[in-house]
């Protein structure tokens, strides 16, 4: 009976060891690590990995050419509006409106763009566009003397597209550095269930009554001066569109504003 038993799971293992292989492969695809499933499986489940590597090109394919085509969209309509806005014997009225269309078709195309709510097997690390993007901003504000601190975690990934991502949090990240007066921090934390990213700086703050007027289109906090006051409203559509949260408070190691985010998976 011993051997019998063995010999039985012995077979059980050998008989599942595929589906364990197909559960591993398609967890590195939703987490970003690979593209495709092999297939190198039984005939069961060959067309199963068939059908999925089909469903997975097909999406990225008309992502790709969906993007290519807002690109192109965006660009032939900045082109007449800039100049436009060069003509000479236009008021201040005309100058005013040209500038309302060029914010609302930014806005609607970083809208269009995103990839949340499709891309369900899309992943990226947070560690690799958070270090990109603090050694970007470093260089940009080099002659202020300001000082960017990163405290990453190489484990955190992002469950969406990597754009997105890089869009979210370079505007924040922007912001704070604009706002700051020689400190930026940047906390990325991967929790077992979700995904928490801080931006905090030491400027001014943002006022309590402001901190949700900033994220509305065409507002911003007196301290972030520079801008379209459309950047943190695109923040909030692209968190929203993740089901995810984008709160602001101070700072309690810097004393300026805070921002986090969270995703949970």
């Amino acid at each position: 009976m011993a051997l019998l038993f063995s010999v039985q799971l012995s077979w059980l293992l050998w008989t599942l060891k595929p589906l364990g292989k197909f559960s591993q492969e398609l967890s590195a695809v939703e987490q970003g690590k690979s593209m495709q499933l092999s297939t190198q499986y039984p005939i069961e489940l060959q067309k199963v990995a068939k059908q999925l590597n089909t469903l997975l090109q097909t999406e990225q394919n008309q992502r790709k050419r969906y993007r290519n085509a807002l690109a192109d969209l965006a660009h032939s309509l900045k082109t007449p509006l800039a100049v436009m806005q060069t003509q000479a014997n236009l008021n201040d009225a005309s100058l005013e409106q040209i500038n309302r269309i060029n914010q609302i078709v930014a806005y609607q195309l970083k809208r269009a763009q995103s990839a949340a709510g499709t891309g369900w097997h899309l992943g990226v690390s947070v560690d690799d566009i958070a270090a990109r993007l603090v050694r970007t901003l470093g260089k940009i504000y080099q002659q202020q003397q300001l000082t960017i601190d990163y405290q990453g975690d190489a484990d955190a990934r992002f469950k969406g597209d990597e754009s997105d991502l890089t869009e979210m949090l370079g505007n924040v990240l922007d912001n704070a550095c604009k706002a700051a007066n020689s400190r930026v921090l940047l906390t990325v934390k991967q929790l077992p269930n979700s995904l928490h990213i801080y931006v905090e700086d030491d400027g001014a703050g943002v006022p309590k009554d402001k901190q949700q007027q900033i994220f509305e289109r065409g507002m911003r906090a007196d301290t972030y001066t520079q801008g379209h006051g459309i950047g943190l409203a695109i923040v909030r559509d692209l968190v929203d569109s993740y089901h995810g949260t984008l709160t602001v408070g101070q700072s309690s190691i810097l004393g300026g504003a805070k921002f986090e985010f969270a995703f949970t998976h």
